[in-house]
């Protein structure tokens, strides 16, 4: 779903809290300036309400990497 809000920047951080336990991870894959894009791993049959938070930044921060030990 795309998000539109104006405060949403390329390099803002945008937090997301889904209101119901989901089963799959819930992600900002796409942020430009006025919106941003979020995306499910797969299609869930019930619309998902959430929250977010855009905290702003003047440049932009290292991203760190997930993986497994």
């Amino acid at each position: 779903v795309i998000v539109e809000n104006a405060y949403a920047k390329e390099n803002s951080i945008i937090l997301i809290t889904p209101h119901v336990p989901l089963a799959q991870g819930i992600a900002v894959t796409d942020k430009v300036n006025g919106s941003f894009l979020v995306k499910l791993s797969r299609p869930e049959v019930a619309d998902i309400p959430f929250d977010y938070l855009i905290i702003g930044q003047e440049q932009k921060l290292s991203q760190g990497i997930i993986g497994s030990i």
